[in-house]
């Protein structure tokens, strides 16, 4: 039942704008993410969970976001009922606008923060070497990013240098993605023209840089729900005893088990 709230908070959090609510024909580029969001202990095999990306763009913008919750918020636009899973990831959306990089990040269920930041600085080593991806003549590159290593192959048959979250600054479109221990993997799965709820611009986010982030979610693992609420001088306005409920409620949050970006 907790977590049933929380959910809403979030979506409430994301849609309750006094911005226009535009409806326009985009590129849709959907991608099937494989991640292990999960503690990772010795000996235990886990499953990794499988969900659609979509990364719309609208001529020099575009925007990645889970399926799951462009579909809750456009439930709640249209005040329809919705039966989806809320999304694993805790980043809800990455806008990329020319090659500024604004990631929409949900802390605790109860804060969102526009995270402003440039194209990823980190050097690619990029192959000359053609290999084949789907019918696609494709390049592999690698490099560090955010704690990982990741391997990624990018095309110049598709006119656009984008891709999935923020693999975005290669010389061409991104079909596939990841990381040398594969927590997290993209690939690209096809294209359509699509008609979309649209937005590049979130008030109700707080606008901070990366560094100001990191510290935010640093000082957050040692918090519970409890005293964010009291931050925000409000109050838990469903107290019961219930040991069960209290527990969830004054647990603290903890470090994210395995984030895609570790540092």
């Amino acid at each position: 039942m907790i977590k049933k709230a929380l959910c809403l908070l979030t979506v409430a959090l994301f849609t309750v704008t006094s911005f226009a609510q535009d409806s326009k024909e985009v590129m849709r580029y959907t991608y099937q993410a494989t991640f292990k969001p999960f503690d990772k202990k010795e000996g235990v095999t886990q499953t990794p969970i499988v969900e659609e990306l979509y990364l719309d763009v609208l001529e020099n913008t575009s925007r990645c976001m889970p399926a799951t919750t462009l579909a809750m918020i456009e439930a709640e636009i249209s005040d329809e009922e919705d039966d989806v899973s809320e999304s694993q990831f805790t980043w809800l959306a990455v806008i990329r606008e020319n090659k500024q990089l604004t990631t929409l990040e949900r802390l605790n269920s109860l804060q969102l923060f526009a995270v402003q930041q440039g194209y990823l600085v980190e050097g690619w080593e990029i192959s000359r070497e053609l290999e084949d991806y789907n019918g696609l003549q494709v390049q592999k590159a690698t490099s560090k990013i955010g704690g990982r290593q990741w391997t990624a192959w990018f095309t110049k048959e598709i006119p656009l240098i984008d891709g999935p979250y923020k693999f975005k600054n290669l010389p061409g479109f991104v079909v596939k993605v990841m990381d040398s221990e594969e927590d997290y993997v993209f690939e690209f799965l096809n294209s359509a023209k699509i008609t979309t709820f649209w937005f590049t611009d979130i008030p109700n986010a707080e606008k901070i840089n990366e560094k100001e982030f990191k510290q935010i979610k640093k000082a957050n693992t040692n918090k519970n729900m409890l005293q964010v609420i009291a931050e925000q001088g409000s109050h838990w306005a469903n107290e019961t005893e219930d040991p069960n409920v209290r527990e969830q409620m004054t647990k603290k949050f903890g470090k994210e088990p395995n984030p895609i970006e570790l540092e």
